[in-house]
């Protein structure tokens, strides 16, 4: 697998984007099952952060999120395969935050991304369906430590658990991605959550050895969670 190099590489989420082995307060995926349920009566393009709403410090990015940017976004999420790509262990391929492979259409997503501050950015996506949080904490749970080989140099990504405030989501998993990728020296904190009958998916990514920074983290995620918590 290619690294992720910028925000735009960074959008096509070459990175294996599934999370977590337990959870933070209230976040441990078990809290009400997952089922598949119509979708939402408000937009989901309508409840992605807008400029407005993002904390102090980060900022949108300049291109437009349309059809393929989301369809780039979700495909990790829905577990995508890149034709060719093995992991290993073999059980640990990805897996989808929905249940069942099928992609939610791009007109049920909403995409937001920009500059996260320092050498960061960020990405969010809501989407309107209800998420298996379950089968991704499952995940993590049996595949801590990941390789995927697209045929380059392999890519070994480390996954842990951290805790977090669940605040105005039904459930919540945060889950701290840590790639042995030396050109990009990257880390990320990401977030996967629940609102009524929505999916809510945050990352914030840190490049050149910087430190995600986890109070901006968290002033993402709630911001995101509560924005579609008034509508949801």
């Amino acid at each position: 697998m290619t690294p992720a190099r910028g925000l735009c590489a960074m959008l096509a989420l070459g990175a294996m984007a599934l999370a977590g082995c337990g959870s933070g307060s209230g976040a441990d995926g078990s809290a009400a099952p997952s089922s598949s349920a119509s979708a939402p009566a408000a937009s989901s393009r309508q409840l992605v952060l807008a400029a407005a709403d993002l904390p102090s410090g980060m900022s949108m990015a300049d291109f437009a999120m349309d059809d393929d940017v989301v369809r780039a976004v979700l495909e990790p999420l829905t577990g995508q395969r890149p034709t060719g790509t093995t992991y290993s262990p073999s059980a640990c391929a990805p897996v989808s935050m929905f249940d069942g492979a099928t992609q939610p259409a791009a007109s049920l997503a909403g995409v937001a991304a920009g500059e996260g501050g320092g050498r960061s950015t960020f990405t969010e996506a809501v989407v309107a369906r209800r998420p298996d949080i379950a089968a991704v904490a499952a995940y993590v749970c049996r595949c801590p430590i990941v390789v995927q080989n697209d045929g380059g140099t392999p890519l070994t990504t480390t996954f842990a658990v951290r805790d977090g405030d669940r605040g105005r989501a039904d459930q919540l998993l945060v889950v701290e991605e840590t790639p042995d990728d030396p050109l990009s020296k990257q880390r990320a904190l990401v977030a996967y959550a629940r609102v009524g009958d929505y999916a809510v998916w945050a990352r914030l990514r840190a490049f050149q050895g910087e430190s995600v920074d986890r109070a901006q983290f968290d002033r993402l995620v709630a911001a995101a969670v509560d924005k579609v918590a008034r509508s949801a």
